[in-house]
This record gives C-alpha cells, sequence and structure tokens, in this order.
C-alpha cells in the first residue's frame, strides 16, 4: 500500500509537468514541492513510530516501575501531544522573532532541522538498545527524550510545509496540491510492522528480534 501511494504521488507529479500546461516558473515551484514531500514522507515515516514500535519498546522493554506503581505504556504516546501544547507557541514567538531580525530560516533549512531532529531521537533509541541487548530495561527517559526530539522535528516541518504548499502550488492546483501533501502521511500510516517471514511480529523479549522484524 505504502509502495502504491508513492507511485500514484509520482504519477501525479508527471502529470502536472507534461499536461497542465505549467509554466517554467510554475514547474520549478512544483518541482521544490515534489522534494519537500518526499522529505515529509520521509520524516512521517520515522515520527509515526511511536504508535508502534516505540509503543512496544515502552511496554516490554521500558523500567515502567515508579514508587511501586506501573507507568501505563500507552501513556507514552501522550508526549508528543504535551510536547506540542507546550513548545508550539514557542516555536512560533521563534519564528517571528527571527523574521523581525532578517534571521528567519528559509523552508529548506527548516524541512531540515525536522529531519536532523528526527534522526536524533532514532540516535537516543540507539542508545536505549545498547542497554536493552545488555540484557536490562531502558529507563524511561529514552523515549521521553526521543519524544521530545520528534516533536520538535514536527514543529519545524509540519506548519512549514502546509504554508509551502499553498504559496508554491499553482494557483489552479492549490487544492489538490494540498490533498496531496496530506497524502504524505499516507505510507507511515498504511504500514504494518512484521517479521521477515511475512508474519505479523510477536517481538519477543530478545532485542535483536525486535530490531530486525522490520523491513
Amino acid at each position: 500500500m505504502a509502495a502504491m501511494v508513492l507511485i500514484v504521488g509520482g504519477l501525479y507529479f508527471l502529470g502536472v509537468f507534461l499536461f497542465c500546461g505549467l509554466t517554467v516558473q510554475e514547474k520549478e515551484r512544483v518541482a521544490v514541492i515534489l522534494v519537500l514531500f518526499l522529505a515529509s514522507a520521509l520524516f512521517w515515516a520515522g515520527f509515526e513510530q511511536a504508535g508502534s514500535s516505540f509503543n512496544l519498546f515502552a511496554e516490554r522493554m521500558t523500567e515502567r516501575h515508579w514508587l511501586g506503581w506501573e507507568i501505563p505504556a500507552g501513556w507514552f504516546q501522550s508526549l508528543g501531544a504535551v510536547f506540542v501544547i507546550v513548545f508550539a507557541p514557542l516555536f512560533a514567538a521563534l519564528w517571528v522573532w527571527l523574521g523581525r531580525r532578517n534571521l528567519d530560516p528559509s523552508i529548506p533549512v527548516k524541512f531540515a532541522f525536522g529531519l536532523f531532529s528526527l534522526a536524533a531521537g532514532f540516535l537516543v533509541m540507539a542508545g536505549a538498545a545498547v542497554v536493552v541487548a545488555k540484557g536490562g530495561r531502558a529507563a524511561p527517559t529514552w523515549l521521553v527524550t526521543t519524544y521530545l526530539l520528534h516533536t520538535f522535528g514536527e514543529l519545524c516541518l509540519s506548519p512549514v510545509g502546509l504554508s509551502s504548499v499553498t504559496k508554491l502550488a499553482p494557483r489552479k492546483l492549490v487544492g489538490q496540491m494540498m490533498g496531496l501533501w496530506f497524502r504524505a502521511c499516507w505510507p507511515a500510516n498504511s504500514g504494518r510492522m512484521r517479521c521477515r517471514n511475512g508474519r505479523r511480529c510477536t517481538c519477543g523479549s530478545s532485542f535483536h528480534q525486535w530490531w530486525r522484524a522490520f523491513y
């Protein structure tokens, strides 16, 4: 399904370039949207692990006992929403502050910040993987830090992507481009975690089995 979505998106952009009668400048802007679309799809493919692999990591490989009480694994997924509520006003104020001083980063730079934040979050999880591979359980701070970094990436990429599409898309294609933009999330949401033999993964206690379950 994810491959089908990307193929359909590619065919759409090809049709836009060939049959929509765009000017050279409009084609250049659509090419920028295509690059941003691919970057967005890559970002959401990693970000949406929050509801699958990260949730299983929280349930089976994270130390969740605190003062005699077990923290529900699902609570970790709420961290992203909490961080958005807390940090969205700060990011908005930061962009305004930088814009008044002509220091506002360009759209590609903000996208790069988003992808780097995503990568940094997975780098943190690599540290958690080392802990689990040694036979222990990872501290909750590993997941908390990862969710925080991924939220920073989301705040850099998501609102900027939406506004960039409305600015770059040819006027007659704005609605279609906006709809296609939201399709960038589809490959991430449509994929399912499976073992290499095609069956759904059971994610046993061995971290190597868990880690090698994805493709």
